[in-house]
């Protein structure tokens, strides 16, 4: 059997204000979701019916921790309360019909720079809610 359209997630893809931070990420991945408005009249036949609302996304990120400058702390840091422009692909390869790139702004309204015990990798775990539009390239 073969698989096609099989990408496990090996060199993904992701900068923020317009760094590559690839070299950072441990874990990546964004979410997208559209309210569920409800249509349901008496002429549904007794099924609901659903068209989709407003759309909303929210970035998660792992990240190894940084403190050089212009890197993962100072780009967090400086856009601390307000937002920052992303973009995920599944890998570092450029952008085509099998890599899409989803690009957008984000919301960096929750920021913890040190976490961690004795002995810790320094990570950064952060949610970013999308502000705005999030596009998807394929060229």
């Amino acid at each position: 059997m073969t698989t096609t359209g099989f990408t496990p997630l090996t060199a993904e893809y992701l900068a923020l204000d317009g760094t590559n931070f690839s070299d950072h990420v441990e874990s990546a991945e964004l979410e997208l979701e559209a309210d569920e408005v409800d249509y349901t009249n008496m002429g549904s036949g007794g099924w609901a019916e659903k068209k989709g609302g407003i759309k909303a996304g929210n970035l998660k990120l792992v990240l190894q921790q940084d403190f050089a400058a212009s890197n993962i702390d100072a780009t967090l840091w400086g856009a601390f309360g307000s937002t920052l422009t992303f973009g995920v692909r599944p890998t570092n390869a450029a952008v085509s019909s099998t890599n899409p790139e989803y690009t957008g702004t984000a919301l960096v309204s929750k920021y913890q720079p040190i976490a961690g015990k004795v002995g810790d990798k320094a990570v950064v775990t952060i949610s970013l809610p999308t502000t705005g539009t999030v596009s998807r390239a394929t060229s």
